[in-house]
Parts: C-alpha cells; structure tokens; sequence
C-alpha cells in the first residue's frame, strides 16, 4: 500500500481539512495536483500524492494566486433602477451627515458583492440587488471611477492582502460588505476601505436589510459622494417613485433574470444558481434549474454536484405531480449513480437518493425500504447537521410510524423535523414539520413554524398548511378567511380548498351552505377527488349528522386506501377533527376503526 497516495476526493478532502466540493474548485480554479487513472475517461477514478500537495501548498503560501478576478467585466451598466427613495430620506442623510476631518480623495473604488454569510440563501436576491443598485448609482459620477470585482476574489482570499493585490488592478479603495448572523434575523455591515493601508475610512450596518433597501443604497451612496467632497453629486433620480414591496420584487425579478442572462463559464456558479432555482419549487424555475445543472456539466463532466441537482429536478416531476411517468425517476437515480462514481458522497447525495428511493417506494411499489434505511442511517451518521438529510429522514419516518402505527417512528420524525427547521428555519420542509405537531396537538407550535417560513418563503403550500392548522385548532374564521382566498388558485388546490370549507361550515351547522359546496366540488371536476378526500366527505357528513353517508365514506376509505403509508395517519386526523365528536364514542365507529386497525397491525 502506497502511504503517499489518496485514492478518492474523500481521502483528499480529509487530507487538506477541506470538504470535497472545496477540492474539486481548487483543482479547477487553482491546479490542485489530482489526477485521473484514465485521462481520457470522464468516470475515471481520482488519486494523488500527498507530497505533490504538500509541494503544491508550500507554493501557494509563497506567491499570489493567480486567478481571474474579473471573469464578468460589467461592460455595460445592467437598467438603471426605476425606484427612486423618498426625498425626505435623501433630504434627512444629507442633513445628518458628518464631515470627515480628513476626506480621502476617491478616484477609483472597487465593489465587491456583498457576501450572503447565512445557511440559507433566501435573501441572496437582497444582497446581489443592493451591490446592483449601488453600483448603478456610483458609476454616474463622473469623479469616480467603479470596478465591480467577481465574487471569486473573496474565496481567494486577496481581500486580506488589499496593498499587493488590489492595487494592481488600480483600486484605491474597496467597498465591501456581508451579512452577520442575529437571533433575532440578519444583520448586514458594509465597509469603506483604503487600500494602501488596509485602514477602514466607513462603516454601517443595517439590522434589517429587507426593510431598509433603499435606505443602504442611499446612505452608501451619500457617503461616498461626502468623501469625494464634491456637493454637486446629487442622487440620480432617474424615474417614478416606486413602493418597498414593488422593490422587493423589482429586485427578485433582476436576480432572477441576472441569472437566466448570464453567460457564465464556472461549472460551481451554474450549479448554486440551478440549486436555488430547484428550491422555488415551481415547473417554471425547475426548467431553468435543468439549463443550468445541464450547463454545469457540459463544463465540467466530472463535477458531480450538477448531477445531482439534475436528479433533484427531475425527482420534482413526479414529487408534485407536473409529470407522474415513471421515466422520470429511471432518469433520477442513474443520475445520483453518476454522482457516486465520481466518488461524491456528500449530504446531496444522500438526501436526494434517499428521496428517489421514497417517491419509488410509496409511488410505485418498489421493494427498496432497506435501502433507504442503509441510506438514511449512513447519511446521519456523516451529515448530522445538514437540514435536507433531516428534513426527509425525518419524512421517512413520518411514513414508517403511518404503515405500522409505531410511535418510537412518529417521535424520531419529529426530533429530526425540529433539527431540520431549526437549521433551515425558512425552507418548504418545514411545512411536514408543521404537519406532524398539528398532528401531535401542538397548535401554538405549528402556527409558528407556518408564520415563520410564510413570513420568510411565501407560497401557496404554506398559506394552505396554516388553514389546516387553524380548522384543526378550531379557529373556524381564520381557517375560513385563508382558503377563501384560494378561490382563482389551480384546480387541484381549489378543490382541496373548498373541502376544507364544506367542513367548516358542516362544523358550523351551516347545511345549505356545505350542500352547495359539495355542488361545486362535484361541479368543478369529479375526476380530480382521490380516496384522500372520502376522509374529507366522511368529515363532512359527520359534521351535518349524516351518520349514514359519513360512515359510508369512512369505510371505503380505509379499504381503499392507496399508500399503506397513510393509514395511521389518518387515525391520526380523525382524531384531531372535530366533525367526528358526534360519533367518536358509537359503538359502530369504534368497530370500524378497531377492525382495520387490528387488520393492519396483524400484517406488521
């Protein structure tokens, strides 16, 4: 055994203290000595020798990195922002400015991207559009000079040596900044810096960036103006006023936008912008995610995270229902098998073939729960940390305590659910989370964790999550107001909607009205109810005391039941739903529930 060789990015990656993702730019970026066993071959295995990398560090340490700074050279100015900021803020910076006693003569200022330093990348969009804007504003004075810096310098780390670096490409001073983590949300700082002595002429920070857009881009501008000692720089007021939420989506459209536009050749940057795409969870932002991922790898055939992300796009087909064919899934896991044979193992890895294996499992009847057992445990054990592996650990055992009743599965898939929300407190995983307190009678808990991910990732799957849980409490004018609201939704989600109504008003006594609902379900489309929904009507007809039809619907439910993964569950709904009350303790009600409940334990 050579003691000199690594043979696997693992090994690598555990050599030089780095994860594996790390290494791989480091190869591409920086000529890191990995080799192939087969040059030619794109699913060629890698290895290298720990003293080339020791050669290769000791090199590194001795001179500059030599890396392209500028790769995007902003030749053009991107539309200059249409949002004008009040005058009365302009008016009350200016008068609250305070003169420098020695104010630097500014000539050339570089700008690098404000770095989004949080887990999540939710407010990426506020970041990239504040450096945008900024930049905008700056590059209209004619005093000034404005070099807009690639992100990549800050990876390099060339930030730490301004005078050697910097200088070289003419600046004199750098404008930079990032966010800082608060508990109480996100803190973002900025940072006037000359270059020569590495000294800090400004700083500011803003404890509520989403809130005070305009404000950082008026005061940043104003104090550099201040410093040019110039007072004929005014503000570019270059169009109608526009209001802050119409800012916050000028900016969300721009990213967006920015995104589809950009001709980028970094195999890393595609993938981070077809993985934030993949999160929006929309047919329209998936198929933009797949251009990207498809990029990526087109760039770089042994980089595997693009893979992966490709895999997770096609998964989404089947996951919500845009394409069911199972080709989908063929195409997802040999994906993921690519990823594996370029010798990637990260969380990615198993927190998407896990979720391959879940949607064969429950969609198609595959016999693979042991492999998602080995994946799940083998995940956890590696990434304990990371929120997507919990997040569909903990789904995966949501579903094994609904096939076998078991509550040591209910209770795990709520402690790796918690884990999940609490380090990804803003993502859609959050909603199952959600679901299982609601489940578990935690209403107040529930309610904050839906406020908290609607507040901060709006979409119609949170709103809909926060009306069950507002029926299931018992807020029957809250549950009723928000899916009122669902009424020009799609079809499927305005059918799931008005169940919900006709159950709130059946719990109200409200006959005529429920009766009417149930017209329009009929109405709408028959053929887009599923066996989910002889719960709902069960609930319904319980509610207006129609023991007969309700009993009807309870039964075929549960004989009809498509996933053997829903079955306690739903026990589990039916006892949190208060239209069932009137027949909870009949004889006959406990008899059909006893019955299925004891066939289905006898199968376990």
């Amino acid at each position: 055994m050579n003691m000199d060789r690594l043979d696997s990015w693992k090994e690598i990656s555990e050599y030089l203290k780095r994860d594996v993702r790390t290494c791989i730019r480091w190869k591409n970026l920086y000529s890191l000595p990995v080799h192939k066993i087969d040059e030619k071959s794109s699913y060629s295995r890698v290895f290298a020798y720990k003293s080339e990398i020791d050669q290769w560090l000791k090199e590194k340490s001795n001179h500059k990195v030599k890396d392209s700074i500028l790769t995007n050279k902003w030749t053009y100015v991107v539309l200059v922002a249409v949002l004008i900021p009040l005058i009365t803020v302009y008016i009350y910076f200016r008068s609250n400015q305070q003169p420098f006693e020695s104010s630097p003569d500014l000539s050339t200022l570089a700008v690098l991207p404000i770095q989004n330093t949080e887990p999540s990348q939710k407010i990426n969009f506020i970041c990239e559009g504040i450096t945008n804007e900024i930049i905008n504003r700056l590059i209209l004075l004619n005093d000034l000079k404005v070099i807009p810096l690639d992100p990549q310098i800050q990876q390099s780390g060339m930030t730490h040596r301004p005078a050697s670096d910097l200088q070289t490409l003419g600046a004199e001073y750098l404008l930079k900044g990032k966010t800082i983590h608060q508990k109480k949300g996100v803190r973002l700082s900025l940072k006037l810096i000359q270059v020569s002595t590495n000294s800090k002429i400004w700083e500011k920070q803003f404890d509520h960036p989403e809130k005070d857009i305009t404000h950082i881009i008026e005061s940043t501008y104003l104090k550099i103006t201040e410093l040019l000692n110039d007072s004929n720089n005014e503000p570019p007021f270059l169009g109608s006023y526009m209001d802050h939420n119409s800012f916050i989506e000028y900016l969300k459209g721009e990213y967006i936008l920015n995104n589809m536009k950009s001709g980028n050749t970094d195999p890393w940057k595609l993938y981070i912008k077809g993985k934030y795409l993949t999160g929006k969870c929309s047919p329209e932002s998936n198929e933009v995610a797949i251009n990207f991922f498809n990029k990526a790898i087109d760039l770089d055939q042994n980089f595997a995270l693009p893979y992966i992300g490709l895999a997770q796009c096609y998964s989404n087909y089947v996951n919500f229902a845009w394409d069911t064919e199972k080709e989908w899934m063929e195409k997802a896991e040999s994906l993921v098998n690519k990823a594996k044979s370029l010798s990637y193992e990260g969380p990615e890895f198993f927190s998407t073939a896990i979720e391959i294996n879940l949607i064969q499992l429950v969609g198609f009847g595959e016999n693979n729960s042991q492999t998602i057992d080995l994946l799940a445990e083998e995940g956890i054990k590696e990434y304990k940390n990371d929120p997507q592996l919990n997040s569909i650990v903990g789904y995966w055992n949501f579903l094994k305590f609904g096939k076998t009743g078991n509550n040591e599965f209910f209770k795990k898939a709520l402690d790796f659910k918690e884990r999940s929300f609490l380090l990804s407190p803003s993502s859609l995983n959050n909603m199952v989370y959600a679901e299982l307190l609601m489940l578990n009678q935690e209403f107040a808990k529930s309610l904050d964790v839906c406020k908290n991910t609607e507040r901060n990732n709006p979409s119609s799957f949170t709103k809909f999550r926060l009306g069950e849980v507002y029926y299931y409490q018992g807020d029957l004018n809250k549950s009723r107001f928000i899916f009122n609201q669902f009424e020009n939704a799609d079809i499927k989600l305005k059918i799931d909607s008005l169940f919900f109504l006709a159950m709130i008003s059946s719990q109200l006594g409200e006959t005529k009205k429920t009766k009417q609902t149930i017209n329009r379900i009929e109405l709408l489309s028959p053929d887009n109810t599923t066996n989910e929904d002889d719960l709902k009507m069960a609930s319904i007809y319980f509610g207006l005391n129609e023991k007969e039809l309700g009993y009807k619907h309870l039964i075929k439910h549960f004989k009809e039941l498509m996933s053997e993964y829903n079955h306690f569950i739903d026990f589990k709904y039916i006892q949190i739903d208060q239209n069932f009350d009137a027949v909870r303790h009949e004889d006959n009600f406990i008899n059909i529930l006893k019955g299925f409940h004891n066939d289905k334990q006898q199968k376990h």
